[in-house]
């Protein structure tokens, strides 16, 4: 078993990860950022993760901020295996544009500079326009543009779930920070992903356990429908009283 070690109202909490977590909060911003703030110290998969590693995204986040055109970036070697493969640009052609300018001007004007990364830069640049949403996102993971394993901190979006994600879970890592946990999960058994955040935090590891809380508190028998219709956000008393629960349980 794998552990986030969370340092929370002046608390240490060991929280079990297998590459998803959401976390419940009153303000997601400021968790989102105090976690990766925190994330140094903390071990993920046996993998000690650092600031570098870990990628908050919002509402507002661009295309530009996930990748880059950097030397060592998987868009530049696709760019880089397109010009070779098809011998765009290769190195015999440079070398001829070399020969005709200085047998052209008489003497070596000009040498060879092995600098794709300038040529591509002046090129081609990342979309700075496009903000990220579910396709982009999933387009990003299934094409392996990622060097490495990432931890991704969603911070209150609601356009993405535990089952669109869950099968990346052995190449990257996934915290969703919300307000609201129904906006991440889609079944009742994905509650047992879920950390509940007021005045400590609390892991909602087994969901039989849950559901004997909520009846104990409800005074009445439930059952999954119940809570499949919670999960809907579909307004009534019941399901304001379940959230409240949620919310404040200890």
């Amino acid at each position: 078993m794998n552990f986030l070690n969370i340092l929370y109202n002046n608390k240490n909490y060991e929280i079990s990860f297998n590459g998803i977590k959401i976390f419940q909060v009153r303000n997601p911003n400021k968790f989102s950022i105090d976690f990766i703030n925190q994330a140094k110290g903390s071990r993920f998969n046996d993998v000690n993760i650092f600031k570098n590693n870990i990628i908050l995204i919002s509402d507002f986040t661009k295309i530009n901020d996930l990748i880059s055109l950097n030397k060592s970036s998987q868009i530049f070697k696709e760019i880089i295996n397109y010009i070779e493969t098809n011998k765009i640009l290769g190195n015999d052609k440079i070398h001829n544009i070399k020969e005709y300018i200085n047998s052209k001007i008489g003497f070596d004007v000009i040498e060879e500079k092995n600098e794709m990364q300038k040529i591509i830069s002046n090129l081609f640049e990342i979309n700075d326009l496009i903000n990220i949403n579910k396709n982009i996102f999933i387009s990003l993971i299934k094409n392996n543009l990622f060097d490495e394993r990432m931890t991704f901190v969603f911070c209150d979006i609601d356009w993405l779930n535990i089952n669109d994600i869950s099968e990346y879970i052995n190449s990257h890592n996934f915290i969703f920070v919300t307000n609201d946990l129904r906006k991440n999960i889609v079944n009742i058994t994905q509650i047992e992903s879920c950390v509940i955040c007021n005045d400590f935090l609390v892991e909602i590891y087994d969901y039989n356990k849950l559901i004997s809380y909520l009846e104990l508190k409800m005074n009445t028998l439930i059952n999954n429908k119940v809570i499949e219709n919670y999960l809907k956000n579909e307004e009534s008393v019941s399901n304001f009283y379940i959230n409240y629960l949620i919310k404040y349980i200890r």
